[in-house]
């Protein structure tokens, strides 16, 4: 009976109001993931493959889903519109992606199914959210899914990532669908501006790696900095090791004839200052299987 539309929120609230939590994954583990939408899970997956099986994810939560011809909010940005839900996208990514596709349970791709344009994965994680809290929902999915990995949403705050240019304020598909793509904006910013949620601070301050990317920059993986105390956060961090990942293959309204040393002169400018950073550089395409 699944409709697509926000209204299943409230029959899920009422099927899943007896289930509870099991066992927590750790959320304190040393390798911490910061990126982008498909490209972090991209990381994790590889990490699996390795036999890496556990690590934390730090989800970017400012998008609004869109139809790209209308403009029209869909999906999870629909939830967003209506509920004032925080965006779940890269969150249930993060939660269902990492794991090798011919290895999906019949639950994982149930949850990752569209009804119409609306994942079923958006619906379930809003439903227990509002029993459990937004943290809660991610870890009861974490937990049924038997995943050995944790994700936490940067921020328990609904916001929205914005684009300055030539004095106009664009919304992501609005400055992602532009004509004129020949340069970067003005200003990214945050309306309304939010905070780290506490579980991502700490996060950031305990761990011993932490890998920044790929994914599209300014989409994807900068609006991270742009929610408050994050960059403290990392700068305080002062023995964990840095990586970022170069993914110079991002679409070109992102990062328009970006070289690799323009790519590195953007990120010197957000990188905690006098600290070793090392650079994965990849230009290739990634087979997703």
């Amino acid at each position: 009976g699944w409709t697509g539309d926000p209204s299943d929120v409230e029959r899920l609230k009422r099927m899943l109001a007896d289930f509870r939590l099991g066992s927590p994954t750790e959320m304190h583990q040393p390798l911490l993931l910061i990126g982008g939408g498909s490209g972090t899970p991209t990381v994790a997956r590889s990490l699996l493959t390795c036999g890496r099986m556990g690590f934390s994810m730090l989800a970017n939560t400012s998008d609004r889903s869109r139809d790209a011809a209308t403009l029209q909010p869909i999906g999870a940005g629909l939830l967003k519109e209506q509920l004032g839900a925080i965006d779940w996208a890269d969150v249930l990514k993060q939660i269902i992606e990492p794991m090798p596709r011919r290895n999906w349970s019949a639950l994982r791709t149930l949850l990752d199914d569209k009804v119409g344009e609306m994942r079923r994965g958006y619906l379930t994680l809003q439903a227990f959210a509002e029993i459990h809290g937004i943290q809660g929902a991610v870890d009861i999915m974490t937990s049924v899914l038997g995943n050995t990995w944790c994700v936490m949403p940067m921020t328990l705050e609904p916001t929205d990532i914005m684009f300055r240019l030539d004095g106009q304020v664009l919304g992501l598909y609005e400055y992602a669908t532009r004509s004129n793509g020949a340069r970067i904006a003005d200003e990214v910013f945050l309306s309304p501006s939010v905070h780290m949620s506490p579980l991502a601070v700490q996060a950031i301050s305990t761990a011993k790696t932490v890998i920044i990317g790929p994914g599209d920059v300014h989409f994807s993986v900068l609006p991270h900095w742009l929610v408050g105390g994050f960059a403290q956060a990392l700068a305080s961090n002062k023995e964990g090791r840095l990586i970022l990942i170069a993914n110079l293959t991002a679409r070109d309204i992102d990062i328009p004839g970006f070289t690799l040393a323009r790519f590195l002169d953007l990120w010197d400018r957000f990188l905690p200052a006098g600290r070793e950073v090392y650079v994965l550089v990849h230009k290739g395409n990634v087979e997703y299987s």
